[in-house]
């Protein structure tokens, strides 16, 4: 069986309606004094293991998309 997929419009409108909800909701708190306020020591120790975990998974997307898709396409 097929699987049933609302009209383009309607799926348009949901996400502009997510976005439009998500923005309005993050105003608050980005305006928040507290949430943006100066840096804590916690950040300088934390930056670089999160910018290798997100180096990481682009290698991992990377060599699972190269398996995936180009691994039966070797070299003839």
């Amino acid at each position: 069986m097929r699987r049933f997929q609302p009209p383009v419009m309607i799926r348009t409108a949901l996400v502009a309606a997510v976005l439009v909800l998500a923005t309005a909701t993050a105003g608050p708190a980005v305006a928040a004094e507290t949430v943006v306020g100066a840096a804590r020591p916690w950040h300088y120790w934390i930056a670089p293991f999160l910018l290798g975990g997100g180096v990481l998974l682009l290698a991992v997307f990377g060599v699972g998309y190269y398996v995936r898709v180009m691994g039966g396409r070797g070299r003839r």
